[in-house]
């Protein structure tokens, strides 16, 4: 299960779990996307920017919120 914080995490302290959805900071800018076989990625329309954590400085939960259920 996911931890929820509303504080940036070093990546010195930790990493996220594999196919978590996050925040990231890396060359001073806020991105978002998936942390994959041990890398960052953010997605774009047509791209994926990759990035290792030696790049990226401080993470947190993107917490997506579940779909409504239907009626």
């Amino acid at each position: 299960m996911t931890q929820k914080t509303s504080h940036w995490i070093s990546v010195e302290d930790r990493l996220p779990e594999g196919g978590q959805t996050v925040w990231f900071v890396v060359y001073g800018r806020v991105c978002s996307g998936k942390f994959r076989r041990g890398r960052f990625e953010e997605d774009g329309d047509d791209w994926i920017y990759t990035y290792l954590p030696s790049e990226v400085t401080h993470w947190m939960p993107l917490d997506v919120p579940e779909p409504p259920e239907e009626e």
